[in-house]
């Protein structure tokens, strides 16, 4: 079974939102979706942290640069989770204070494997691939290839969890980390 992983918005306090403080060493957000392979930079990437209400620290933001708290990262890693690039990331917050222990995450690979046929969507580019909108997603299972952790190659911003990593996930009992069941 396959998860889709979300930042929880509904866990109290709030998550901050995040955007990228520019220039990211040339990746213009939509690099981190692609699924290739990125130059390593020279220094941390630098995150804005911004309130739309809350003020609560996730262990994952997702919504310019994919960010990931360290002990996240560590927890894919030890899983052999394989096809992630983890940069050092400094995360600004509204007064100015610098706040360590994130990464910058690019996961390399797009598997293509929602199986269209028992899933609702959208085609937005008429192709079949990268901005699809999903109401009900159906993953095939024998096309995700036993991949334990993925970007999906018919919505490149949708971030997918095997049930096996979900469990170590889950078990580090992370506030606002949401793994949604997929069908």
């Amino acid at each position: 079974m396959y998860y889709l992983m979300e930042t929880d918005y509904f866990a109290k306090p709030e998550p901050y939102r995040t955007r990228a403080i520019a220039p990211v060493f040339g990746f213009a957000p939509s690099y981190w979706i692609r699924g290739r392979p990125l130059k390593t930079p020279t220094a941390p990437i630098r995150v804005e942290l911004w309130s739309r209400g809350g003020n609560g620290m996730a262990e994952v933001f997702l919504d310019s640069i994919p960010v990931f708290r360290d002990d996240l990262v560590a927890i894919l890693i030890e899983a052999g989770v394989d096809n992630l690039q983890a940069f050092p990331a400094v995360l600004v917050d509204p007064s100015g204070k610098e706040i360590d222990g994130y990464k910058a995450v690019n996961i390399v690979g797009l598997v293509k494997c929602a199986d269209l046929s028992k899933s609702q969507y959208d085609d937005i580019t008429g192709t079949g691939l990268m901005a699809m909108g999903f109401r009900k997603l159906v993953i095939d299972e024998a096309a995700a290839a036993g991949h334990a952790f993925f970007r999906l190659a018919e919505a490149v911003a949708s971030i997918i969890v095997h049930d096996q990593l979900k469990a170590r996930i889950d078990a580090a009992n992370f506030r606002y980390v949401s793994l949604r069941a997929l069908t």
